[in-house]
């Protein structure tokens, strides 16, 4: 297969924080053709990714130089554009009932700086792309609702509810 993304581990912030934690973490496998670009080796917020994915499902996605929240990032918040420059990112268009992921761009770290992959790019039919997006988005959805969330802070909540509400909505639509 030429587009391979799947979740390969989900956790809290920390063992205890399930309860309160508004985003799952973990690290998510991406492999285009023969070129892996995320691994066990990075860690990312799985549920605001999921997110991210279905909006691209959607709308496409046409991104220049991380000027937005990128699809995956290693802080990221359920606001758009809260992170760090942690990321990986690409674009994603559709052509009649094809999408065509290219553009991948990934900054693991400071000290590496942003990795660009020119030329890296994958076609394939829209239904396939769905499949991963919708496999991907169940699977963080069911992982973060399976620890009771005590959300207390009255901001966290009127965000956390409208990130799900989204979530859910494009999930249920797509």
């Amino acid at each position: 297969m030429s587009f391979e993304l799947r979740i390969l581990h989900q956790e809290w912030s920390s063992p205890d924080a399930g309860s309160y934690d508004i985003c799952s973490h973990g690290h998510i496998f991406l492999k285009v053709h023969d070129i892996v670009l995320s691994d066990e080796e990075q860690n990312w917020t799985i549920n605001v990714t999921g997110l991210l994915l279905l909006k691209s499902l959607r709308d496409g996605r046409h991104t220049v130089e991380f000027r937005h929240q990128p699809m995956f990032n290693c802080c990221g918040g359920l606001l758009e554009g809260m992170g760090c420059y942690v990321c990986a990112d690409w674009n994603v268009r559709f052509e009649g009932d094809d999408v065509i992921l290219d553009d991948f761009r990934t900054w693991y770290s400071q000290e590496e700086g942003k990795q660009f992959y020119p030329g890296l790019q994958v076609r394939m039919s829209r239904e396939r792309y769905r499949e991963q997006v919708l496999s991907f988005a169940r699977q963080a959805k069911e992982f973060y609702f399976s620890t009771p969330k005590q959300i207390f802070d009255e901001w966290e909540r009127e965000l956390t509810e409208k990130f799900w509400k989204e979530y859910d909505e494009l999930l249920h639509r797509l």
